[in-house]
């Protein structure tokens, strides 16, 4: 019986390009990571580079699963109401996409501070195999 392949979780804000970076350096081994998931502001121009992120690895990788989650109504980070909105998310997704912690790789690949800080505590939190930070 083969193992279940490694999952990326990745924060985003504007340079889509880092997260490609990071699956190709932040290599899992042999069978390499099997899945690659997003999290990310509202925001038109993010919108437009996660079409470009998706279609990068529809071209390079198509047996990857690539998913992006764009949390709704956050936008900007003014009030502690959006970043608390922003964990609930984070929490959510992270069970969801990746529910068994021996899979999950996280990278803090981009966005506001305070979105890498939620992910290396919910990574803390829930459990990882990894945690990167990356820029």
């Amino acid at each position: 019986m083969s193992l279940p392949r490694p999952i990326l979780l990745c924060s985003l804000g504007r340079s889509w390009p880092v997260v490609p970076e990071a699956f190709r350096l932040l290599d899992p081994g042999p069978d390499g990571y099997g899945a690659v998931h997003v999290i990310t502001r509202s925001d038109e121009v993010i919108d437009s580079g996660l079409r470009e992120m998706l279609a990068y690895f529809h071209d390079r990788f198509p047996e990857v699963t690539v998913t992006c989650t764009c949390v709704e109504d956050f936008r900007e980070l003014r009030h502690e109401r959006e970043r608390a909105a922003f964990e609930e998310v984070l929490y959510r997704w992270m069970l969801d996409v990746a529910p068994n912690p021996a899979q999950r790789h996280v990278c803090l690949a981009g966005g506001y501070k305070t979105m890498s800080a939620a992910m290396q505590q919910a990574a803390y939190m829930l459990g990882s195999v990894e945690l990167f930070a990356f820029s």
